[in-house]
């Protein structure tokens, strides 16, 4: 080497800084063709099949969420944040799949009035603990809601079936043969 000059260690300068830098560079090149595949091709199909998919257990629609930007009633504010609330709980149970999540779920579309919804995920919340007398106690007051009180109170002997001392299944039980004998 000449006086003054000196190798550059960022200049592939042979064969052997060749093979070393193909070596480093393969999986690199690998990861990321594993994360453009995950991000352009397995996402949307998640996303088509969780979301889109008629018949899921996700609501068609939410309803509309209000404007507030004028607006500063405190009615409207709350109904926001309880818009919030249940699209948080919606995308947790999707994401993290639990009973606990479902459950919630389960409550957060009973008090939005999607009492179809919150039946379908206290069901999807009973696959993962079916002895949970609030979920089926859950099940009983959506039914209750909707008047098919038969089901409610099938739904509420379950919940008693496991905790025979529930006090808000009997209450919802006792609600649900009140009606049906009307």
């Amino acid at each position: 080497m000449k006086k003054g000059h000196f190798k550059n260690p960022h200049i592939i300068t042979d064969d052997h800084d060749r093979k070393l830098a193909e070596e480093i560079a393969g999986p690199v090149k690998l990861d990321l063709f594993r994360f453009l595949v995950i991000l352009f091709i397995v996402l949307p199909v998640v996303y088509v099949l969780l979301v889109q998919t008629p018949g899921s257990w996700l609501p068609e629609q939410l309803p509309a969420k209000p404007d507030l930007s004028r607006n500063d009633n405190a009615a409207e504010k709350a109904e926001v944040n309880s818009f919030a609330v249940l699209d948080s709980a919606i995308i947790k149970a999707s994401n993290q799949p639990s009973f606990q999540n479902y459950f919630n779920l389960s409550f957060e579309f009973y008090k939005a009035g999607k009492y179809k919804e919150s039946i379908t995920a206290a069901e999807k919340a009973l696959e993962f603990n079916p002895r949970s007398a609030e979920a089926y106690n859950n099940i009983c007051s959506a039914y209750n809601e909707l008047k098919d009180y038969a089901k409610a109170k099938k739904a509420c002997e379950s919940a008693l079936d496991i905790n025979p001392e529930f006090q808000l299944a009997k209450n919802n039980l006792a609600w649900s043969v009140k009606q049906l004998a009307n």
